[in-house]
C-alpha cells in the first residue's frame, strides 16, 4: 500500500513537472514582429493591426516605432515604422495582453522608400513569431 502511495506522489509531482514546461503558456508577451520586402526593407510603413489584447509596438534592430489605438478601439491598433538606417531589416515587437489569443492581422496601409516616396505594396509581407 505504501509502495502505491509513493508510486502515485511521484506520477503526480511528474505530470506537474511537465505542465510546468507548456511553452503554449498563456498570460501577456510579444511577437517578433518584421516587414519583409522583395526590394529590401522599405524607409516606413504605416500598418493597421486587428485582434485581441494589443497593448502597444517597440522598434527593433534600429527600427522607431509609434502606436496609437484607432479611435478608441483597443481592437484596432495604428503604427508607423521607420527604418532610419539602410540595414535592409525593418523590425519590431507587438506586445499583447495573452500569447494564447488569435495572432492579430495586419494590413498595409503605406510604404515609402528611404527618400520618402510612397511605394508598392506588393510583394510585401509581415512576419510574427512568439
Amino acid at each position: 500500500m505504501i509502495r502505491l502511495v509513493g508510486r502515485f506522489v511521484l506520477l503526480a509531482v511528474m505530470a506537474m513537472g511537465l505542465a510546468a514546461c507548456d511553452s503554449s503558456s498563456s498570460g501577456p508577451g510579444s511577437y517578433a514582429g518584421s516587414v519583409v520586402s522583395p526590394g529590401g526593407a522599405p524607409g516606413s510603413a504605416l500598418l493597421l493591426i486587428q485582434g485581441e489584447g494589443l497593448v502597444g509596438v517597440r522598434g527593433a534592430g534600429g527600427t522607431l516605432a509609434w502606436s496609437g489605438d484607432v479611435s478608441g478601439d483597443p481592437a484596432q491598433l495604428k503604427v508607423l515604422l521607420v527604418d532610419p538606417d539602410p540595414t535592409g531589416a525593418m523590425t519590431f515587437r507587438l506586445l499583447v495582453d495573452d500569447l494564447m489569443s488569435p495572432t492579430p492581422s495586419f494590413t498595409i496601409l503605406q510604404l515609402s522608400d528611404r527618400e520618402n516616396q510612397v511605394i508598392s505594396a506588393e510583394g510585401v509581407q509581415i512576419r510574427l513569431q512568439r
